[in-house]
C-alpha cells in the first residue's frame, strides 16, 4: 500500500505551515513516509517566502500561525498564487470556533478543506490521495478541439454569459461552467468543486473562446461569490486595476439582471451594498485615479452596465472632494448603483426603448421613475435617508429644468448632485462610445453641461483625469 502512495503521489509537494512544533514534525515524518514530498516552516512570513523561492501544489495552513498571521497568509497566497491548494489545519476546536465564519466561506474564498485536531492522519491522508496534482490541467493538448464534457441537457435558455478573463483562477468552481459551441450546444469544461486552472483558461482564451456559461440559476451565488472575491482584492490592493473593471462589469451586469427577473428581494439588497463598497473601496485605495481613466481605454463603455459606471464616476467624484468623508462616500456610491431602481416599476415596452424615442405620455411616465425608486428604497430598513434622497433627485439640475420636481440650485440634495452628474458623464460616454479621457473633453465643450451642474461637483469629476503634478 505504501509503494502505491507514492507512486501515486511523487509529483505531490507539501508545505506544512505550523506554529506547534511537535505537531509538525510529526506530521511532516508521517506524510513522507506516504510519498508525499514536505516542507516545514513555523511562521506566516517564512511561509510566504517559502512560497516565492518554491513551488508546492498543497499548503497545510494553520490559521494560528504568528507573524504573519493565517488570515494575511492565506490572503497573499491566494491573490499572488492562485493556482496553489491550501487546506486549514486548526490545532484544536476552540480556535476551530473562533474561525466559524471563515469555515463556512471556505468554498468562497479557495480553500479546499479544513481539518481541526486531533484527528487520525490517515483521514489527510486519504483526502490527499484522492486530489489530482494542481498542475494536472497544464497540458492539454493544443488541436482543434475544444476539450469538454457534452452536455445535451443545457440549452440557450438555462445559460447566463460571463467574460472568461473575469473568472478567478485557483478557486474552486462554485458551479459547473461550461463552453457554447453553437445554438443548444455546451460542453462543460469546469466541474463544481474542482479547481480553476489559469493555464487552463489561457488556452481557452487563445482558442478565442470569450464567454464562459453557468446556470441562471445559480446567478444570485455568482453575484455573492464575485463580491467576496472583489472584496479581498479590493481592500488589498494586490489585483490588477483591468482585471478588477472586468469583474466588477460582470457582477454589475449579472446584479441587474437578477433584479429585471426577480425584483429587488432583501438579499440584493446586500448585495448591491457589497458592490458599492467594494467600488468604493476601489476607487479609495487608487493613489492615481488618472491611472484608473486610462486603463477604460481598453474597454468599451457600452459594455459595462450603467449603474456601475454611475457608481464608479460618482465614487470618483467623493474622492476628490474634500467634505465627502467615508459614510458620504459610501452613501454616494449605494445610492449611485440603485439611482435608476425605479426604472424596473416602469411597463417593460419603455424599458426597452430608448427614452429619445418616447411620445410626450410616455415621456411623462418615464419622469416618475425617480419618485418609484425612492419609494421603493423607502420601504426597506437597510437603506438610509440620504440614499432616498439620491435616487429621488438624481435628474434635477441647477436651472429648474430636471424632473420630477424641477428644484434648482441650493434645493437640490447635494449628495444627489454628485450622482447627477457621474449620470451625465456615464450617458454620455456610452452614447458617443469613447472613453472617459475622451469624453471629458467632449463634456467640458457643451456650456449647457457647465450651467446644469455644481462647479464644485464637476471640478472633483476633472481632477480624477489630471496628472498628480496638474492638480
Amino acid at each position: 500500500m505504501q509503494s502505491e502512495n507514492r507512486s501515486a503521489f511523487n509529483t505531490q509537494k507539501i508545505l506544512l505551515a505550523t506554529g506547534d512544533t511537535d505537531w509538525g514534525n510529526e506530521t511532516l515524518t508521517n506524510l513522507t513516509s506516504h510519498g508525499f514530498e514536505c516542507q516545514l516552516v513555523r511562521e506566516g512570513k517564512e511561509c510566504q517566502l517559502t512560497v516565492y523561492k518554491d513551488k508546492f501544489s498543497t499548503v497545510l495552513l494553520d490559521p494560528d500561525i504568528k507573524n504573519h498571521s493565517g488570515i494575511e497568509v492565506l490572503k497573499y497566497l491566494k491573490l499572488n498564487y492562485p493556482g496553489l491548494r491550501i487546506i486549514l489545519v486548526f490545532p484544536d476546536q476552540k480556535t476551530s470556533d473562533v474561525y466559524q465564519e471563515l469555515k463556512t466561506n471556505l468554498t468562497r474564498i479557495g480553500v479546499a478543506k479544513s481539518f481541526t485536531r486531533p484527528f487520525q492522519m490517515k483521514f489527510m491522508v486519504e483526502y490527499l490521495n484522492e486530489l489530482p496534482p494542481s498542475n494536472s490541467q497544464k497540458n492539454l493538448p493544443m488541436n482543434s478541439a475544444l476539450i469538454g464534457e457534452p452536455d445535451p441537457k443545457t440549452k440557450d435558455k438555462d445559460c447566463t454569459r460571463v467574460d472568461i478573463e473575469s473568472l478567478f483562477s485557483g478557486n474552486l468552481a462554485i458551479f459547473d461552467y461550461y463552453i457554447r459551441l453553437k445554438e443548444n450546444h455546451f460542453v462543460k469544461i469546469f466541474r463544481r468543486g474542482e479547481y480553476v486552472d489559469a493555464e487552463r483558461i489561457r488556452k481557452y482564451s487563445e482558442k478565442k473562446v470569450e464567454f464562459l456559461y453557468f446556470l441562471t440559476e445559480e446567478r444570485r451565488n455568482y453575484i455573492h461569490y464575485m463580491n467576496e472575491m472583489m472584496r479581498v482584492s479590493t481592500t488589498t490592493g494586490n489585483a490588477d486595476n483591468k482585471v478588477i473593471l472586468s469583474q466588477m462589469k460582470n457582477v454589475a451586469g449579472k446584479f441587474m439582471e437578477e433584479i429585471n427577473t426577480h425584483g429587488l428581494r432583501p438579499e440584493l439588497i446586500e448585495e448591491s451594498k457589497a458592490i458599492s463598497e467594494n467600488v468604493y473601496n476601489f476607487i479609495k485605495r487608487s493613489p492615481s485615479l488618472r491611472k484608473i481613466m486610462e486603463d477604460f481605454q481598453t474597454f468599451h463603455p457600452e459594455e459595462y452596465t450603467h449603474c456601475f459606471l454611475v457608481s464608479f464616476f460618482a465614487s470618483a467624484i467623493c474622492k476628490n472632494l474634500d467634505w465627502a468623508g467615508p459614510r458620504t462616500q459610501e452613501a454616494v456610491s449605494l445610492g449611485a448603483y440603485l439611482h435608476d431602481i425605479g426604472l424596473t416599476l416602469l411597463p417593460s415596452v419603455l424599458r426597452e426603448r430608448d427614452p429619445a424615442s418616447y411620445t410626450p405620455e410616455e415621456m411623462e411616465t418615464y419622469h416618475t421613475h425617480p419618485r418609484l425608486g425612492a419609494e421603493m428604497l423607502s420601504n426597506i430598513p437597510e437603506i438610509n435617508y440620504q440614499v432616498v434622497q439620491i435616487v429621488y433627485q438624481h435628474h434635477e439640475r441647477l436651472g429648474g429644468e430636471g424632473f420630477p420636481n424641477q428644484l434648482t440650485g441650493l434645493r437640490i440634495y447635494p449628495l444627489a448632485k454628485i450622482v447627477a452628474l457621474a449620470d451625465k458623464f456615464a450617458d454620455l460616454l456610452v452614447l458617443k462610445k469613447v472613453s472617459p479621457i475622451e469624453g471629458i473633453k467632449i463634456f467640458l465643450q457643451d456650456r449647457e453641461n457647465l450651467l446644469s451642474f455644481d462647479q464644485t461637483v464637476i471640478r472633483a469629476l476633472v481632477r480624477c483625469f489630471l496628472r498628480d503634478e496638474e492638480k
